[in-house]
């Protein structure tokens, strides 16, 4: 696990931010690790993209 951070300013809707409250409560955490699970299950879910982005950086630097 990874102990450097970045900081990362994030809009969103009220409504949202209110109900992602009430579950780091219920879940006894907080908003910071709820995003950050979110973000790594994206990240996870788009090694594809990932992988075609290092193409496109090879054949930049080729």
């Amino acid at each position: 696990m990874e102990h450097k951070t970045k900081r990362l300013n994030l809009l969103i809707q009220p409504s949202l931010h209110e109900d992602i409250k009430k579950i780091s409560v219920v879940k006894a955490t907080n908003l910071n690790e709820i995003v950050n699970q979110a973000l790594r299950e994206y990240r996870d879910k788009e090694k594809r993209s990932l992988e075609k982005y290092e193409e496109i950086q090879r054949v930049r630097n080729t």
